[in-house]
């Protein structure tokens, strides 16, 4: 991580340890908001969207404070959610995949790497799954309507 990539994420972060971006509701859905972002450098790096390269940014939001479609909001990130989301995509895996190595290479040294592989596989296949399945837990949240979207006649 360079130096002014972690300056500007903490930055961003402020003081209050959240990291907050500023967006457009797109879709609202009950409690729930699909905000979009314009990416930057800082937003491709974090993979909490989901989304291509080069399309815009969207995030599903808690919405506590009904913004409607049109509205911009900013939304905030809480460190330890955003932390714990990475922890389950990046360290899960490799801690499994040298797991599977431990228990493959009882047998054989080929085994052993061809064990981590499919530990490795079988693992972000069962993250995907869940997060089709269940849905990735809400770690952002709608905090301020900035500009209200309004429709003149």
């Amino acid at each position: 991580m360079n130096v002014g990539y972690k300056a500007r994420i903490q930055a961003r972060m402020q003081v209050s340890g959240k990291l907050k971006e500023h967006g457009t509701v797109i879709k609202v859905e009950g409690d729930f908001a699909l905000v979009e972002f314009r990416r930057d450098n800082e937003c491709s790096r974090c993979g909490l969207c989901q989304s291509s390269p080069g399309d815009p940014a969207a995030m599903l939001c808690r919405n506590p404070l009904h913004a409607v479609a049109g509205d911009t909001v900013k939304v905030e990130t809480g460190s330890v959610q955003l932390l714990r989301g990475s922890a389950i995509i990046y360290l899960l895996p490799l801690l499994i995949m040298f797991i599977g190595y431990a228990l493959g290479r009882r047998i054989s040294e080929d085994i052993g790497v061809c064990s981590s592989i499919l530990a490795l596989i079988l693992t972000f296949a069962a993250i995907r799954w869940y997060s089709l399945r269940y849905g990735m837990p809400l770690a952002s949240e709608i905090t301020e309507v900035i500009e209200p979207w309004r429709s003149y006649p």
